[in-house]
This record gives C-alpha cells, sequence and structure tokens, in this order.
C-alpha cells in the first residue's frame, strides 16, 4: 500500500509525467517525509537522487534511493552518496571530488546536530 501511495504522489506532482524537476522533487519529498528542507540540503539531496544526472529525478530512482536512504546499512548508504559523486561512473574519486564529498557530508552533519541540543560535529 506504501508503494502504491508513493507512486500517486509521485504522478500527481509530477503532474502525470514520468520523473520530477527539482522544484517538483523538493515538494515530493516535503509531502512523503514530512521534513523541511534547507537550500543547500535540498540541492545536497536532489543530487543524490538524480542517479542519471539529467536534472530529473525518476520514480523508480526516488523509490530505490529513499529505500537505501531510510532503510537501507551504512554500506549501502555509502555506495548510494559514492554514486552519487561519481559522475563518470570509473568507480573512483578524485581528490578534489572526494573533499566536496567531505565537505558536504560535515555541513549536512553541522546542520542537523544544530538541531539537536547537546550534540556537535566538532
Amino acid at each position: 500500500a506504501d508503494i502504491k501511495n508513493l507512486l500517486k504522489n509521485f504522478r500527481s506532482i509530477s503532474k502525470k509525467g514520468a520523473s520530477l524537476n527539482q522544484e517538483q522533487f523538493i515538494a515530493m519529498y516535503k509531502l512523503y517525509y514530512k521534513k523541511k528542507l534547507s537550500p543547500e540540503d535540498a540541492l545536497d539531496l536532489f543530487d543524490l537522487y538524480d542517479k542519471s544526472h539529467t536534472g530529473t529525478v525518476s520514480f523508480v530512482d526516488f523509490a530505490s534511493v529513499s529505500s537505501v536512504l531510510y532503510g537501507g546499512n551504512a554500506e549501502l548508504k555509502l555506495a548510494c552518496v559514492f554514486d552519487a559523486f561519481d559522475r563518470d561512473q570509473a568507480q573512483t574519486l578524485s581528490g578534489e571530488t572526494f573533499a566536496a564529498l567531505v565537505a558536504r557530508m560535515r555541513r549536512h552533519a553541522a546542520r542537523n546536530a544544530a538541531s539537536i541540543p547537546g550534540e556537535s560535529c566538532e
């Protein structure tokens, strides 16, 4: 039943299209996960879900990435994030790309920890 609701909402937000643009993705994410997103988090998540790097997110990508991020183990989550940064699908990251990955993860962790009393990423 949950996948049917996901598909129904996806079709509604995409206006019966096959994929979501960034604005539609943010609306879908907020509706499905009931979470507010900062502009930085929205961009990071969109990049992560846009597995084909086309500027759109398909239903299959939304469902599969969601299942890993919100139900997968740490290894699957790391592989998902790695794939998002491995734009040429060479299974390697340059030092510069790896540094960008770590910087994004630190920013995201710092923003999330700031909303939890007593937590810090430092």
